[in-house]
């Protein structure tokens, strides 16, 4: 799993201006001519340039809309083959603060799309799509969560002390999705069932664990005393938060090892 203090993620928004297309049209302005049958001719000289020209880009237009009619062909089939590859965000944001804290708890749930007709096509496409960590190793379902406080000074005779202290836990779960066939065995419905039942099971074992070490975080920055300067406040904060946080991070290292990574807790497929 993958921790982060009080370092909160960049947002990055792109802009932009629509564009504008302008047709142009060009014309050709041609000598009078010297006499009648020679402006005759002009005419229909110009009329079949101009039908050849209209008929050029009639022809133009509908070799462009077939190409582009034979792409979107060719890009639904392979979108069909990849769709695995959509990562789809179903649910934004849960807040939830409790009474007499300033704990705000925020999960978000991002679902990979994965598709098959039997047992083994599952796990390949899982082997495939799932997350991978930090160390390569992969995961169908994952757990991160990131933990961050603020809180302003306060100067008083006593020396220099923590104002209202506000932590916020933020944590993403991801998750595969499948939507059985028409003609699946309803066998294969249930058995995936049970093992996403599981799977969930214990990626909210790595939730606990998160939301218990951001409410440790703020018990502890609210009972600290009074420091001489608030650079030595600061310090002392830091030492004790980056302890809690390797603490817990332990915590999820056991977890996972007793409970061989959801295996004892039903995460087996097939």
């Amino acid at each position: 799993m993958t921790l982060r203090a009080n370092k909160p993620v960049p947002t990055w928004r792109i802009s932009g201006k629509p564009g504008r297309h302008r047709r142009k049209d060009f014309w050709v302005r041609l000598p009078p001519p010297a006499y009648q049958t020679a402006q005759v001719d002009l005419k229909r000289l110009l009329c079949m340039i101009r039908f050849i020209g209209k008929g050029l880009g009639a022809l133009v237009r509908l070799c462009f809309f077939a190409s582009m009619f034979i792409l979107l062909v060719g890009c639904s089939s392979i979108l069909e083959q990849t769709s695995a590859l959509v990562y789809t965000e179903m649910l934004t944001e849960i807040v939830s603060t409790n009474p007499g804290t300033e704990v705000s708890i925020s999960s978000k749930y991002i679902y990979y799309q994965i598709m098959g007709a039997t047992a083994d096509d599952l796990r390949t496409q899982m082997n495939q799509f799932g997350r991978t960590d930090e160390n390569g190793r992969h995961w169908d379902g994952y757990t991160e969560w990131y933990v961050t406080w603020s809180y302003p000074y306060s100067i008083t005779d006593e020396g220099c002390t923590l104002g209202r202290v506000e932590v916020k836990v933020d944590i993403t779960f991801v998750l595969p999705q499948w939507n059985p066939p028409a003609n699946v065995s309803p066998r294969l419905v249930e058995k995936w069932k049970d093992y996403l039942a599981a799977l969930e099971l214990h990626e909210e074992g790595h939730k606990e664990i998160a939301i218990e070490a951001g409410y440790e975080i703020w018990r502890f920055l609210n009972g600290l005393s009074s420091y001489s300067s608030c650079d030595e406040l600061e310090q002392a904060a830091d030492a004790a938060t980056e302890e809690i946080l390797e603490r817990y991070l332990q915590r999820e290292a056991a977890y996972d090892q007793e409970t061989e990574h959801g295996a004892t807790q039903g995460v087996r497929f097939p």
